[in-house]
């Protein structure tokens, strides 16, 4: 039960499954649309709305903790320009790795 929690609501997302991700909330979302008009049906609103929520806390912000970028990036998220400018640099931005140090390193030399 834990595997699919950690699968769809994960803390850290690399590259390509950021990639396929993003690509499966946009096509999501195209779908939504196509079913109609957000301001003719509402339920149709509240599922763009929800599936906005989860790309952007479950897709957007594991991938910033993933190339250890502030939380704060989310709100450069709701310009439309600079989410696709942000949406880039998440994808070639390499993830930070910190060889070598673990916390108990880190303890010992404080």
């Amino acid at each position: 039960m834990s595997a699919i929690l950690r699968f769809f609501f994960p803390h850290q997302i690399h590259r390509f499954s950021y990639f396929l991700r993003l690509l499966a909330c946009n096509l999501t979302g195209a779908l939504i649309f196509g079913i109609g008009s957000p301001m003719e049906r509402p339920l149709v609103a509240l599922a763009y709305l929800a599936l906005a929520a989860y790309g952007m806390f479950f897709v957007l912000l594991p991938r910033l903790r993933d190339v250890e970028m502030s939380a704060w990036w989310l709100v450069v998220a709701l310009i439309p320009v600079a989410n696709i400018l942000l949406g880039i640099i998440l994808l070639f931005r390499a993830p930070a790795y910190h060889f070598g140090s673990t916390l108990t390193n880190e303890r010992a030399e404080a």
